[in-house]
């Protein structure tokens, strides 16, 4: 594993090769760097999660400059990450079941998520240096992909005012963006909804899912202009566990 010698070695060598979205954080990423004297690589982590999940990303981007050979893809059947616990993985990661992240995980590489890519709340962060591709997103903490956030079935992402980041883009049948939360993607594939939706966003949202988690809801005297409340036309928990079972959206939609 890194030390901080080498990440100040990689900052000296590589801060110029650090991406566009991230350069604003330099100056920090220094501060950072300056203040840890004799800290370990965990305790940086979780500084740097206090302040916004930039920083925490150009750190994670530090991070890997320093991984010197490709590591073997870590392989495991189920992640569980506890709250206050700092878990870095120096390769990609592929889980056969779900991953549970209520503390902070950083990735180095890809990762593939059977099941389901869940956090604990907010206050929990993942950054993943690659793609992310899993059957249902979860997502309350900070979530930065640095590669397509893909999901199967669904992306639920609400609670934490930091966007949810995925730099190559988003791709999933539904998204589903709650109590304020915001996307910061390069491009979406699939349809994407808040709190409240419109009477056409309710007729693509019945081509897209199955009956079962709808609310009997008449559209016949909406206009477009009005906007009817997510939660009178679907019922989000079988919606979830719908996408939890795989079920949500079939391949043929």
């Amino acid at each position: 594993m890194s030390t901080l010698d080498e990440l100040w070695s990689a900052f000296r060598r590589d801060i110029n090769a650090m991406p566009m979205f991230l350069a604003d954080m330099a100056p920090h990423l220094q501060d950072l760097l300056a203040e840890s004297e004799g800290a370990s690589l965990e305790s940086l982590f979780s500084r740097a999660n206090r302040t916004e999940g930039t920083l925490l990303e150009a750190l994670a981007w530090l991070w890997a400059r320093t991984l010197r050979a490709p590591v073997s893809v870590a392989r495991v059947d189920a992640l569980d990450v506890a709250e206050g616990e700092v878990r870095l993985i120096p390769s990609g990661l592929q889980v056969a079941n779900g991953v549970l992240n209520r503390g902070i995980l950083v990735v180095a590489g890809d990762v593939e998520v059977g099941g389901e890519f869940g956090d604990g709340d907010v206050g929990s962060a993942a950054v993943v240096a690659g793609s992310l591709r899993c059957r249902l997103a979860n997502v309350q903490g900070v979530l930065r992909v640095g590669g397509v956030l893909d999901a199967a079935q669904l992306v639920f992402a609400n609670n934490d005012p930091e966007p949810l980041v995925a730099r190559e883009g988003l791709r999933a049948p539904l998204t589903l963006l709650q109590l304020g939360r915001s996307l910061d993607v390069k491009v979406t594939d699939g349809l994407v909804v808040e709190d409240e939706v419109t009477p056409s966003q309710v007729l693509r949202l019945r081509a897209l899912l199955p009956a079962a988690v709808f609310h009997d809801i008449d559209l016949e005297e909406e206009d477009d202009d009005v906007s009817i409340p997510l939660d009178e036309v679907l019922d989000v928990e079988a919606l979830y566990a719908s996408a939890e079972e795989g079920t949500l959206v079939s391949p043929s939609r």
